[in-house]
């Protein structure tokens, strides 16, 4: 039985009032999204290029969904089906898909392993690595429970015994977001900030953030989180151990000086003698109460889709690159929430938006401006797509 959605949204209604609505249909947000972004509209006075026609959106939705151009079977059969709800029908049934969650493990896995584009050895983890993937999105989990589980995937090994990283090429195996980035809290640390908080923080690894309010001790304490994980010899295979009892990690350029673990946000977790520091950290990341989660991921499922960031570049969160629509940003961020982090729901929403539904095609000189959503994006293809 489908959970109700208990998405709450912001909707315009008359007298240009808002109301707060609960809502069980991705309708309900699908037209929070556009209500936003008419308003920018009325009040630039722009006109957004009209509805794509069935052969455009149906190509696109395909690319966008599963990777690839449908068939000219599949696409004349939709051109041709007259019920008025083929598109939402199109949706659904895209999103339902084996090829849905192959094409999200092909997405996310040049995100997490792209060390797999230059590094051969690397290349031998994708077979278990995207099979993993595959097999969560297949399940429909929340992306918050992907993500704990790839920042906490077990390790079993000691000093004396380490752990293999790779034993068998083809069953499921997250172990290689670890192995790739050979072990390295640095590496392991600015990743994750990166990808999960949609935060540049790497830029403050050896000093301040020149352009930003991120600290270089702010960095390291990030990559303290990961000091306990250590690997017995060098490159992508080596074995791993685990030290809980390692929580805190010297800076980069002055060595005397060491730095706990603490939150982004400045909090300080509560650490005993064995917690495992990056459990600790994958908890805080995917916590409803983390300020940068479900925006940073919205963002880029909306980037993926629409072809540009709420905020672009997708994992550039900062006061000096705000969101081009932060009431929209919000509203989105609130429904994943209060979705437990559905990715379905929020595929499901996008797509069904008239943002999302519009043509290419420039029909006027105001929509140039890719920020403003008032034409689809030209988006070019990645290599599997």
């Amino acid at each position: 039985m489908k959970r109700l959605l208990a998405i709450v949204c912001l909707i315009a209604v008359a007298g240009s009032q808002l109301c707060r609505v609960e809502a069980a249909d991705p309708e309900i947000l699908a037209h929070a999204i556009d209500s936003r972004l008419q308003s920018q509209f009325d009040a630039e006075q722009i006109i957004p290029s009209p509805r794509a026609d069935d052969a455009e959106f149906f190509r696109r939705l395909n690319i966008d969904l599963v990777g690839r151009i449908p068939t000219a079977v599949a696409a004349l059969e939709f051109i041709r089906d007259a019920n008025e709800d083929k598109r939402a029908m199109a949706i659904d049934r895209l999103l339902e898909s084996p090829e849905h969650a192959e094409h999200f493990a092909n997405v996310w896995r040049a995100l997490l392993l792209p060390e797999a584009e230059t590094d051969r050895q690397i290349r031998y983890f994708l077979p278990g690595f995207e099979l993993w993937l595959r097999q969560r999105r297949a399940e429909n989990v929340g992306f918050d429970v992907i993500v704990r589980e790839l920042l906490t995937v077990p390790i079993t090994g000691t000093e004396e015994r380490p752990q293999h990283v790779l034993t068998n090429l083809q069953a499921a195996n997250p172990m290689a977001f670890i192995a790739a980035k050979e072990a390295n809290p640095a590496k392991l640390a600015a990743t994750s900030t990166r990808l999960f908080l949609g935060i540049r923080l790497e830029c403050a690894q050896c000093h301040n953030h020149p352009f930003d309010q991120w600290t270089q001790e702010q960095f390291w304490n990030q990559a303290a989180f990961f000091a306990a994980v250590q690997r017995k010899g060098r490159g992508p295979f080596a074995p791993v151990f685990e030290s809980p009892e390692t929580k805190s990690i010297a800076l980069m350029n002055d060595t005397s000086k060491i730095v706990p673990a603490v939150f982004l946000d400045g909090n300080d977790p509560e650490l005993h003698t064995q917690t495992i520091p990056r459990r600790a950290l994958a908890r805080w990341i995917t916590s409803s109460e983390n300020p940068w989660f479900s925006g940073a991921t919205v963002n880029r499922v909306w980037g993926q889709l629409m072809g540009y960031g709420i905020v672009d570049p997708v994992d550039d969160f900062g006061d000096s690159n705000p969101p081009s629509h932060p009431e929209l940003l919000n509203d989105l961020a609130a429904a994943f929430t209060a979705t437990d982090y559905n990715l379905t729901e929020l595929y499901r929403s996008i797509c069904r938006t008239r943002a999302y539904q519009r043509t290419s095609q420039q029909t006027d000189p105001q929509q140039s401006e890719p920020g403003l959503f008032a034409k689809m994006a030209v988006k070019p293809m990645s290599g599997e797509q």
